[in-house]
């Protein structure tokens, strides 16, 4: 979504002298290099969950997409080439847009713009939901929650896929799917599947009722971050929407941040670093900013406090840095995994017992901003 909105931006009207080319170069030129990856589209991920895979909802990891099984010297491995939306956010850095892309801009904001949700009363309605009963938010999600734990759906399940915009011709193997499995409530038989439901009929139903207004068609898309919520520990952002709606879909071992307080945490730990010494910043990042700092004050310490919480100990039992032939030993396995042949076929005998290895390649500068994200000494 993030990627999808970022390309609209090249159509978005322009705030004094700057442009929307000028608008998307600035997001691409922010966007994390190093560790961040895109994940699956969550409608394909909702397809695959319909049509029977695992789909995990609970361990809060992101599904990347493309992986490429190999084969090096008989060892089982996967690897994922550069993602096109990285990519793409390189050239956009430069400036450089494809027509198609700008085609799509000028689509996209005019499908939000035109966008209406006059329909929401009577699609909630024809769920059996009480309207007049939802006095609240979390009334209105309760309501949505019991339409996907309902045991025994068949007479909605045909409707819950064309509200899920699954394509017509899968229609068929999803619903004999669904009957051999005894018709069990969506929830049960696509978790996935049903967190996206359940989303979207939390939003009409708030719709219908006035609690989100109907009048910004861009809130539709704002709750459409929230189908990700089952691939990230913390989810954050400067939505007012969010803000209020969110909480609703986490788990207890989920945090929300709000943006500005997360900013302001970035922007003090950007001093802190500054005040190094101009030979360990050249270092690159990774040589002196692994770990927060050990000050609990840190929003971001706070935080590795909670999901990494062996990070204090791992970060006083400082490894003993590879010598040269090390070195030139680990780059060597590297180059071969990254180079491995692919294999041609059927990969189901691929599982997490066999594969030994798994390289993710990255376009990554040298150096951004002021930082050097590798060392200077560095050569190419």
């Amino acid at each position: 979504m993030f990627y999808i909105e970022t390309l609209a931006d090249l159509k978005k009207k322009p705030r004094g002298k700057r442009t929307g080319e000028d608008l998307v170069r600035d997001i691409a030129f922010r966007t994390p290099e190093l560790n961040s990856v895109p994940n699956t589209y969550h409608g394909d991920l909702v397809i695959a969950s319909l049509l029977g895979e695992d789909i995990k909802t609970n361990d809060f990891r992101p599904h990347i997409s493309g992986a490429i099984p190999t084969n090096s010297n008989g060892e089982k491995g996967y690897r994922f080439e550069v993602s096109s939306e990285a990519k793409s956010f390189n050239r956009w850095q430069d400036e450089e847009f494809y027509e198609l892309e700008k085609e799509f801009a000028q689509i996209w904001r005019s499908s939000i713009e035109n966008m209406s949700f006059e329909f929401s009363r009577p699609y909630v309605e024809n769920l059996g939901i009480d309207l007049d009963a939802c006095k609240n938010l979390s009334d209105a999600y309760e309501a949505a929650r019991k339409i996907i734990v309902a045991e025994q759906q068949p007479s909605l399940f045909a409707s819950f896929l064309i509200s899920l915009n699954i394509p017509k011709g899968l229609h068929p193997k999803i619903i004999k799917y669904y009957q051999l499995l005894g018709q069990p409530s969506i929830n049960k038989f696509s978790p996935y599947a049903a967190h996206v439901l359940h989303i979207d009929i939390f939003f009409y139903i708030s719709v219908a009722r006035g609690f989100i207004s109907g009048e910004r068609p861009s809130n539709k898309v704002d709750m459409s971050y929230l189908y990700y919520l089952p691939f990230c520990n913390i989810f954050i952002s400067g939505d007012k929407l969010h803000r209020t709606t969110a909480r609703f879909f986490m788990k207890e071992d989920q945090q929300f941040i709000w943006a500005p307080d997360l900013k302001k945490d970035l922007n003090n730990l950007n001093n802190f670093y500054q005040a190094l010494p101009e030979e360990e910043k050249e270092l690159g990042l990774h040589s002196f900013a692994s770990y927060p700092p050990e000050d609990i004050t840190y929003l971001t310490t706070s935080l590795w406090d909670s999901y990494l919480p062996r990070w204090r100990t791992t970060k006083k039992n400082k490894k003993v840095p590879l010598n040269d032939e090390s070195s030139k030993k680990l780059l060597k396995e590297l180059q071969k995994h990254a180079s491995a042949s692919q294999i041609e076929g059927n990969s189901n005998e691929y599982n997490e017992e066999n594969v030994k290895h798994m390289t993710l390649k990255r376009n990554v500068s040298k150096k951004r901003g002021s930082w050097y994200q590798l060392p200077k000494s560095l050569k190419h």
